[in-house]
């Protein structure tokens, strides 16, 4: 049988129930096992899209949280109570669907579930740390473009862990890799410059 579209899958479960708002706790519930993926890639929009501080920051310690669950091998989601209560209304939550739907369909059109052992149990301690890095990177102050690389890393990362693409996560390791000496650079950079003001 064809995959589910993880919009689609979403859309379905919201459009299925009687209720006006939902929790997050609600949504990770929806997305059985894809919802690491769906969660780092939702955190990865604070740093993808236009937000002004401390909005990245959020998203890089969300990311954290999610990223250490998965190199201890957990195997479902969880989330702190402050968090899974949020909810959010059935409206907002179709239109935000809407909006990044066609992207997300596109995605999952390219990829298919290959090299799994990338994917799975096997490799979630090298993801999980991965994803832990940009979180870091994404909590500094880094100037410029500082928190967009790791943010579009995470976000091809995410894509590849709900789709099990092995290769897309592969070219998401190097997309990591250069978040890491883009964003790392800038920040050791911006580091040497204030200590030299301090001397002066």
């Amino acid at each position: 049988m064809p995959r589910v579209s993880t919009a689609e899958l979403l859309r379905d479960a919201i459009g299925g129930s009687d209720a006006d708002r939902f929790s997050i706790h609600d949504l990770v519930g929806m997305m059985h096992n894809r919802a690491f993926g769906l969660g780092l890639f939702m955190a990865s929009l604070l740093a993808c899209l236009p937000m002004p501080p401390p909005i990245p920051a959020i998203g890089g310690v969300i990311i954290g949280f999610f990223s250490i669950q998965m190199m201890l091998g957990h195997r479902a989601l969880k989330l702190p109570r402050w968090l899974g209560r949020r909810e959010i209304g059935r409206e907002r939550l179709l239109a935000a669907i809407a909006r990044v739907e066609k992207w997300i369909t596109w995605i999952e059109r390219l990829s298919r579930s290959r090299l799994l052992f990338l994917t799975g149990d096997a490799g979630k301690f090298l993801l999980g740390l991965v994803t832990l890095t940009m979180g870091i990177l994404l909590f500094l102050p880094i100037p410029v473009l500082g928190n967009f690389p790791p943010g579009i890393a995470v976000a091809v990362i995410a894509l590849a862990l709900i789709q099990r693409d092995g290769v897309l996560l592969l070219l998401g390791y190097i997309t990591a890799a250069v978040a890491f000496a883009v964003s790392g650079g800038t920040a050791l950079l911006a580091l040497r410059a204030i200590m030299s003001l301090e001397w002066l």
